[in-house]
C-alpha cells in the first residue's frame, strides 16, 4: 500500500459525498410536514406508507454514511502512518537532527526561510 492515510481519508470523503447526495434526494428524517400544511385522511394509503418508510430508511443510512465518513477523515489525521510519513519526509529533507522533533524542525526551517523576507520588508 502506497499511502494508507490518503486512502482512509479518500474513503471517508467518498462516504460523505454519497451521504450528502442521498440526503439531497431523500431529505432528513422528520415527522413534520415540510410544506406546513395539515392533511386530514380518512384512511391509510399503504403505498404512501411504504414510500415513507423507504425514505426514512435511506435518509437514516445517509446520516450513518456522513458520520462514518467524517470519523474516517478524523482518524486518518491521527493514524501512526501520518506522523511517520511526516517525520520521514523531514529526515529526507535533512531538516531533523538525530533525536530531533520533525515538527519542530519543519517549523524552525519555515521560520528561517521567512526571516530574510521580513528583514527586507522592514528595511
Amino acid at each position: 500500500m502506497d499511502c494508507p492515510v490518503a486512502w482512509v481519508n479518500s474513503i471517508g470523503l467518498g462516504l460523505d459525498i454519497a451521504g450528502v447526495v442521498l440526503l439531497f434526494f431523500f431529505g432528513l428524517p422528520a415527522e413534520v410536514s415540510r410544506s406546513g400544511a395539515l392533511y386530514l385522511s380518512w384512511g391509510a394509503n399503504e403505498e404512501e406508507a411504504r414510500k415513507g418508510r423507504r425514505y426514512e430508511r435511506i435518509s437514516r443510512f445517509a446520516l450513518v454514511l456522513l458520520v462514518v465518513g467524517f470519523a474516517l477523515q478524523i482518524a486518518s489525521n491521527w493514524m501512526p502512518w501520518a506522523t511517520l510519513e511526516r517525520s520521514e519526509a523531514a529526515h529526507e529533507a535533512g531538516e531533523v537532527r538525530e533525536g530531533g522533533n520533525a515538527g519542530a524542525a519543519i517549523s524552525a526551517d519555515t521560520a528561517r526561510r521567512r526571516e530574510p523576507a521580513l528583514e527586507e520588508a522592514v528595511h
